[in-house]
């Protein structure tokens, strides 16, 4: 599984990212946490796979325009574009590379999308294409569909079955859904491995990320996959100090 993680492209000035290039923690999350460079470089490390932040080439007064800054410990590049350039068709045009190979996918039914995240191990993406019909339960309609992402017409979401714990959170998402996707207001369409996922929040940049087969991710939840990598790696570092000294004797064996 590890190996079909996606590179991770995360639309820094989109998100609000702070960077300060003379802190050990130069990427840190709006609110300051100091766990966003450390978690992104341990997800790069599993997967092999490139970590970049892309900063728009105004921010900060242009003051970074056009450079890129390596943090090596971490594993994380952080760009900012040149100045008058757009973030968001570099984006577009890195995540391009990295899903070259991709197939389009076609769309497919709720209920195989259900399916689909029950048996396999990747994503689902997912598009309001128009609003259900009925008024009946409008506020329980509304608050279905914003459960997934899905607030306005043409908003695209993104349903996660890499993990177990995704997999439970997304087919009970998906099944939610089954109605209204029957009736053929979203669209469900499999993207299973794709060479990257852009991380933002801009609807227009989501469906530029459709378009060429990329995956696209909200804020939360790429920060609820780092939490729950972080566990993960948690409850093997435990699962290694319990082994005691017969760990040891095997690693000097090695």
């Amino acid at each position: 599984m590890l190996l079909t993680l996606p590179a991770l492209l995360i639309d820094a000035s989109n998100l609000n990212l702070r960077f300060n290039p003379d802190a050990a923690e130069c990427l840190t999350w709006k609110d300051d946490s100091e766990t966003l460079l450390g978690d992104l470089g341990a997800f790069g490390a599993k997967s092999g796979r490139t970590v970049s932040a892309i900063f728009d080439g105004g921010a900060y007064h242009g003051e970074y325009a056009g450079e890129v800054f390596e943090a090596p410990d971490a594993g994380v590049r952080i760009l900012f574009t040149p100045k008058g350039a757009s973030a968001d068709d570099a984006m577009i045009e890195l995540a391009s590379s990295m899903c070259a190979d991709d197939a389009a996918a076609a769309a497919f039914s709720a209920g195989d999308a259900c399916d689909y995240l029950e048996t396999e191990r990747g994503l689902v993406q997912l598009t309001l294409k128009k609003s259900p019909a009925g008024r009946a339960k409008r506020k329980a309609v509304e608050q279905t569909l914003a459960s997934a992402g899905l607030r306005r017409l043409g908003q695209i979401s993104t349903l996660l079955a890499y993990t177990d714990g995704q997999r439970t959170r997304s087919v009970g998402t998906a099944r939610g859904l089954m109605r209204f996707g029957n009736e053929g207001a979203i669209e469900f369409k499999p993207i299973g491995f794709p060479g990257c996922a852009l991380v933002t929040s801009d609807v227009h940049l989501r469906r530029r990320c459709g378009d060429i087969g990329a995956a696209s991710l909200s804020e939360n939840q790429l920060k609820t996959w780092l939490d729950a990598e972080a566990e993960a790696d948690g409850l093997a570092d435990d699962d290694d100090d319990a082994g005691g000294d017969e760990g040891a004797v095997i690693e000097n064996e090695n």
